[in-house]
C-alpha cells in the first residue's frame, strides 16, 4: 500500500526520509514513497501526481520554516482529494497551535511515542481495509518497542544539528479569528442538519396526515355502503310485506 510523505525544505526531508524507513521497517506491506525517489529523466509533475493518485496513506511533514510553502499546500490538497486516503501533518518542533488553514483541517501527529505509536497502528489499519496482508497488532507492539528508540533519536539529531532560522508564532487574534471560522464552519453543517432533519419530520407528519384521511375515506366508503345495505334490506323487507298484504285481500 502506497504512504506518500509530503517535505519541503532540507529539515522538512530529513524527517520525511527517516519516517520513510521507520515506516517500513515496522510494516513491509507500506510501499513509503517521497519525491526525492524520482528517477533522474522523469517528467516530476507527472510522476507526483501518479504517485497521489495511488496514495492510501498521505504524511505531510512540517516544521516550522515550511508552514507557508506553497508546494506542501499543493500536495495536501491533492492528498486530500484522493478517494479513501487517510492525510495527517506531522510536527517536529512546533504544535497544532501553530498551523493555520488549510493544513490546521488535518489530523496531526506529533513526535511522541504515543503520538507515532497512533500513527503506525492507523497505517496498519488502512491496509487491512485495502484487503492487503498486514502484520497483526500484537507483533506490531512488539516491533515498535523495538525501533521506536531508533526514530525517536533521529528526530531528536534533526532538532539539534538544524535548528530553524525563526520560529513561527501565531498572535492571539490570528488563533482567535481560526476558532471563529470555524465555528461559523460548524453552524452551517448544524444549520444544513437541522434542516433535513426538519425535513423528514415534515415529510413523516404528511406521510401520517396522509395515512389517517386514507384511513377516514375509508371508513367514510363503509359507512356508506352499510347504509346502502339496510336501505336495501329495508326494501326488500317492505315489498314483502306488501305482497302478503296483497295476497292476503286476494284470498
Amino acid at each position: 500500500m502506497k504512504v506518500f510523505l509530503s517535505w519541503s525544505g532540507e529539515r522538512s526531508r530529513a524527517v520525511a526520509e527517516a519516517l520513510s524507513s521507520w515506516i517500513r521497517q515496522l510494516i513491509q506491506a507500506a510501499e513509503t514513497w517521497i519525491s526525492s525517489d524520482i528517477d533522474k529523466g522523469s517528467r516530476w509533475n507527472d510522476k507526483i501526481s501518479n504517485e497521489l493518485e495511488s496514495t492510501k496513506v498521505g504524511i505531510i511533514c512540517l516544521v516550522a520554516e515550511n508552514l507557508s510553502s506553497e508546494w506542501l499546500l499543493f500536495e495536501a490538497g491533492a492528498l486530500s482529494k484522493t478517494r479513501d486516503a487517510y492525510v495527517c501533518t506531522f510536527l517536529l518542533d512546533i504544535t497544532p497551535a501553530n498551523i493555520q488553514q488549510p493544513l490546521g483541517q488535518f489530523q496531526h501527529t506529533i513526535s511522541t511515542k504515543d503520538d507515532l505509536k497512533r500513527l503506525i497502528f492507523t497505517i496498519n489499519k488502512k491496509i487491512a481495509t485495502s484487503g492487503e496482508k498486514t502484520i497483526s497488532d500484537k507483533d506490531l507492539e512488539d516491533l515498535f518497542e523495538i525501533l521506536f528508540p531508533k526514530i525517536e533519536q533521529t528526530l531528536s539529531e534533526i532538532k539539534r544539528k538544524n535548528t530553524p532560522f525563526t520560529t513561527i508564532v501565531r498572535t492571539d487574534r490570528q488563533i482567535l479569528e481560526e476558532i471563529l471560522e470555524t465555528v461559523r464552519q460548524q453552524k452551517e453543517v448544524i444549520t444544513a442538519i437541522n434542516a433535513r432533519e426538519e425535513a423528514v419530520k415534515l415529510s413523516k407528519l404528511i406521510e401520517s396526515r396522509f395515512d389517517e384521511l386514507t384511513n377516514i375515506q375509508e371508513l367514510k366508503t363503509r359507512l356508506e355502503q352499510d347504509k346502502y345495505d339496510r336501505f336495501q334490506q329495508l326494501h326488500e323487507t317492505l315489498a314483502r310485506q306488501i305482497n302478503e298484504r296483497t295476497s292476503s285481500n286476494e284470498r
